[in-house]
């Protein structure tokens, strides 16, 4: 039961005329907010919620949390709390309680309330004592400490039963053309273990001193030590969306020359000849953009529509099925919303930022690797199923996520089939009547032989695709 303490009638009168929408202008009482648009200020006198999520019962205490959303059509609830959760499930079934000036004990149905935003004013940071960051595979994000001292891992050789002070990730796929369950565990000195995990749970605690069973089913990635985990690269920001949050995280890229196209000689014949490309300072996405960046501009806008994510998941997997002028439309309505000038990026930009520096035939190095991408034949738990959420992968030298595999990404270009047709300063190739778009980086469902720095690949822009995706660009001012 929620019980609300009303402001007396002056300072409702007071208050009369304000909108609402903005919190940050009211920050010392809590606002219900209803579907039917009404809004309650006062103060919430309930200690915690209780949510049962897919891991049982969560009791969170109300000075922990942000904000409480009720997802539209149903009685599930979205915990939001300062230190930057999320957790999702249900509240038993039943009636609300809200004191108001009129009615004191009138009931709200669940279903009828929107959210509860938490006035209180606290900085809570995660508590160090939780050195774990679970994320699951519907988006939340917790705080936790594992109670295992080992784990096993039945891999097709063998069973290994490690330590979890050697751990650094531990990611889990379920495999949807074999419907095999997945366990990657990733090693402090950077090996790399596949298999079943035995049994398919871990047991942690919460800072809320619940202790959960999570099965590897929903289980995204598990971050052994986030206090020493690498962070965001250096020279990273976030624009602000205004009332909507921030937009993609992005970096930026300092100019210079550098050599597009095939080093190597082993690759197609658009990727001929090598040719020197003077770039301006830019700031491209250090993701490509996710589901849950996509469905938030879909919210707000008529024009879009929200792409289907092939039963893979939302959150924060890459965005999938746009289009090369829905990808445009995204980076529009960003330059609208932030006032900045955001775009897609050009080929020349794309490969720059992709190769950080090298000349390698991979992002990484001349051979494949174990694990260093998301492909046909890469070695990772995704190979040739599905997308796997961004940021899964070692980044490269300039701090970018997943430019190789995982999905391909739309560029601003028309595609042309010689370097020598593009300009020297790196600004896209524009043609009256322009019939396909350039595509780069490979995909989940493609060889390794498609995901090299030079590999291009072209499409109508119309196109939609399980594999396709795309990250923003935005220039910098000078």
């Amino acid at each position: 039961m929620i019980c609300l303490k009303t402001l007396q009638k002056s300072a409702l009168i007071a208050l009369a005329g304000v909108v609402f929408n903005a919190w940050a202008d009211h920050p010392s009482g809590d606002v219900v907010t209803m579907k039917n648009g009404d809004i309650y200020i006062g103060s919430i006198q309930q200690a915690s919620f209780t949510i049962n999520s897919k891991f049982g019962a969560l009791t969170i205490p109300v000075p922990a949390i942000h904000r409480l959303t009720v997802r539209s059509g149903k009685p599930d609830i979205l915990i939001e709390t300062d230190a930057g959760e999320s957790i999702r499930g249900t509240l038993e079934p039943g009636d609300i309680r809200v004191s108001r000036l009129q009615d004191p004990t009138l009931p709200v149905a669940i279903e009828d309330i929107s959210s509860i935003d938490f006035g209180h004013q606290q900085s809570m940071a995660a508590p160090a004592e939780y050195p774990s960051l679970l994320e699951t595979n519907d988006g939340g994000i917790l705080y936790v400490s594992l109670l295992s001292d080992r784990l096993t891992l039945e891999t097709d050789n063998d069973s290994r039963n490690i330590s979890t002070v050697q751990l650094r990730h531990i990611d889990s796929s379920l495999h949807t053309f074999e419907d095999e369950l997945l366990t990657q565990f990733t090693l402090l000195d950077g090996r790399h273990f596949q298999g079943l995990l035995k049994p398919a749970h871990i047991f942690l605690q919460t800072p809320y001193l619940n202790t959960i069973k999570v099965s590897a089913e929903y289980l995204s990635r598990l971050t052994l030590d986030r206090l020493n985990d690498t962070g965001p690269a250096a020279n990273t920001f976030s624009d602000s969306l205004r009332t909507l949050g921030n937009g993609p995280q992005m970096i930026k890229i300092s100019g210079g020359h550098f050599l597009r196209g095939d080093h190597q000689g082993d690759g197609d014949n658009d990727e001929q000849p090598l040719s020197e490309v003077a770039l301006q300072d830019y700031a491209i996405g250090v993701h490509e953009i996710t589901f849950k960046e996509y469905d938030l501009y879909c919210q707000q806008s008529r024009k879009c529509r929200n792409p289907d994510d092939q039963e893979w998941g939302r959150g924060y997997r890459p965005v999938i099925n746009v289009s090369w002028e829905e990808a445009s439309a995204y980076a529009n309505w960003l330059a609208d919303k932030t006032g900045k000038p955001y775009r897609l990026p050009s080929d020349a930009e794309w490969e720059y930022a992709h190769r950080a520096g090298n000349s390698s035939r991979y992002a990484w190095g001349n051979e494949v690797e174990s694990a260093r991408a998301n492909c046909e034949g890469c070695g990772s738990i995704w190979d040739g199923d599905q997308t796997a959420p961004v940021g899964r992968f070692e980044p490269n030298d300039f701090g970018l996520y997943d430019t190789a595999g995982n999905v391909f990404e739309w560029v601003a270009d028309c595609y042309h089939d010689r370097f020598s047709e593009a300009p020297e300063d790196g600004s896209p190739v524009e043609k009256e009547g322009c019939g396909k778009r350039v595509i780069r980086g490979g995909a989940w469902s493609f060889p390794p032989h498609e995901v090299r720095s030079a590999n291009r690949w072209r499409d109508f822009p119309t196109r939609r695709s399980d594999d396709t995706g795309f990250r923003v660009a935005m220039d910098l001012d000078k």
